[in-house]
């Protein structure tokens, strides 16, 4: 009786960091964009996309948008570019108002969205410009700490107001 060759040592490897390497370089892997950035996203969605895309960015909003989080837009984005997902949404969006809001806005809200799906922040700004794919440093699970502003992802507190002289 003869028995079917065994896998090469070189071809079991490969299989095992596909199925696990990945996702972790995922984990590890610094996004293009900074924590600043990030923060500052956060305002730019609660003022711009939550009528749509609801508050924790499920979709389903006012507008019935599509998820900006999870197993949705990681499968939508997975294997597109930051840079992608910045000109889908500069010249797209907010609905009925495509790409009238600043660049760096923008720039801001692609990086928060990034961020609750899982990326890093690292030490360059996003420019928009960015051929890093999303499933590269993404894994589509929610950050909730990220989604609600805390830890390092809190906004600045705003200055105390001045004391008025008597």
């Amino acid at each position: 009786m003869r028995y079917p060759p065994r896998p090469a040592p070189a071809l079991l490897a490969a299989i095992l960091f596909l199925l696990t390497g990945a996702a972790a370089m995922a984990e590890d892997a610094a996004g293009p964009f900074t924590l600043q950035q990030a923060i500052a996203g956060r305002s730019a969605l609660l003022e711009n996309c939550t009528g749509c895309h609801g508050a924790t960015m499920n979709g389903g909003g006012g507008g019935g948008a599509p998820a900006l989080t999870g197993a949705n837009f990681q499968e939508d984005w997975l294997n597109k570019s930051a840079g992608q997902l910045f000109r889908f949404a500069s010249t797209n969006m907010p609905l009925n108002m495509a790409g009238m809001l600043p660049r760096e806005t923008y720039v801001n809200l692609v990086s928060f969205i990034l961020a609750v799906n899982g990326a890093k922040p690292g030490p360059v700004a996003f420019t928009g410009n960015s051929d890093v794919r999303i499933g590269a440093i993404a894994d589509g699970r929610t950050v909730t700490a990220v989604l609600y502003g805390e830890g390092p992802y809190a906004p600045p507190p705003y200055p105390a107001p001045a004391k008025k002289r008597r």
